[in-house]
């Protein structure tokens, strides 16, 4: 049997899934999943989810792992510290998801 090179196969046909991605990778609003609540993020540590890195004029979506969750400001605070493939940890207060907010913090569940 004679195989072209660069010949796509079935799996180059398949849409990405959880297990291809990883902290740091920009990602295609297909791949968004469910909106999070903070108290829905604080049970996935460890785990990949999806900070919506939106602007006015275009929609960003930004794959990011969640370190922990850490209090401050005397323990009345509680704090998302996420890694997203850069030297630099990510942090976002509890009161920045609040959707009352002009411009809210929202992070969503991957796809698949």
């Amino acid at each position: 049997m004679i195989q072209c090179e660069g010949q796509l196969s079935f799996m180059d046909l398949l849409t990405a899934t959880t297990n291809d991605f990883k902290p740091g990778d920009w990602i295609e609003k297909e791949n968004v999943g469910e909106q999070l609540t903070f108290d829905q993020i604080t049970q996935m540590v460890n785990q990949l989810i999806i900070m919506d890195m939106s602007t006015v004029s275009h929609e960003w979506y930004k794959v990011v792992m969640v370190e922990r969750i850490v209090m401050v400001e005397n323990n009345t605070q509680r704090r998302l510290v996420y890694y997203d493939g850069g030297k630099q940890r990510g942090m976002v207060n509890e009161m920045y998801f609040d959707e009352t907010m002009r411009f809210p913090a929202r992070a969503y569940r991957l796809k698949g």
